[in-house]
């Protein structure tokens, strides 16, 4: 499969574009195994690798193309969301930015 500069640029840019927008703190949603999974952003990293803490996975992340690592939220029986001890990293570019979990 071959792209064309223009399509390839773009696609950079949007990635670059999201990337501003998540930030440490911000509140996010992503797809996963067991559907859409919320949680709420605890680092950026834009440069190297960062330990996932407890597990054995790292993330790596460039300015270009950041990683996040996350707090995972869960529903509770309100159907509000608390924090969880599990911490998770996804590149920036998988998440959505949602209104506060808490």
């Amino acid at each position: 499969m071959t792209y064309d500069t223009q399509t390839l640029i773009a696609a950079l840019d949007a990635i670059i574009e999201k990337a501003k927008s998540v930030k440490r703190g911000d509140s996010v949603e992503w797809n996963s195994s067991g559907g859409k999974a919320r949680g709420k952003v605890t680092k950026v990293i834009t440069s190297g690798s960062e330990p996932v803490p407890g597990s054995s996975f790292t993330i790596t992340g460039t300015k270009e193309d950041p990683g996040a690592l996350i707090r995972l939220y869960r529903p509770n029986s309100d159907g509000k969301y608390e924090s969880t001890d599990t911490i998770v990293g996804h590149k920036i570019s998988t998440l959505t930015k949602i209104p506060a979990l808490d």
